[in-house]
């Protein structure tokens, strides 16, 4: 459960960032804070104020499987 919830607060964090929303919860130029710590922030925001929306996490896409005559070829 506390692996889900820290993927879910990356996540949330990366969104953020990307959406160019980072400066509403970390405001100071200096600090820098991680993804993790930037996604909390958001999903503690989100749940104080109600008007704040969760942005949609993006899709990490996997790297393709090797086909099953690739293995055999490797071995």
């Amino acid at each position: 459960m506390v692996a889900i919830a820290v993927l879910v607060s990356i996540l949330q964090g990366f969104a953020v960032t990307l959406a160019g929303l980072r400066r509403c919860v970390d405001p100071h130029w200096q600090r820098g804070l991680s993804f993790v710590r930037i996604g909390l922030q958001w999903l503690q925001q989100a749940v104080v104020h109600a008007g704040r929306t969760l942005l949609a996490y993006i899709p990490i896409e996997l790297p393709p499987r090797p086909l099953q005559s690739q293995l055999l070829a490797i071995a």
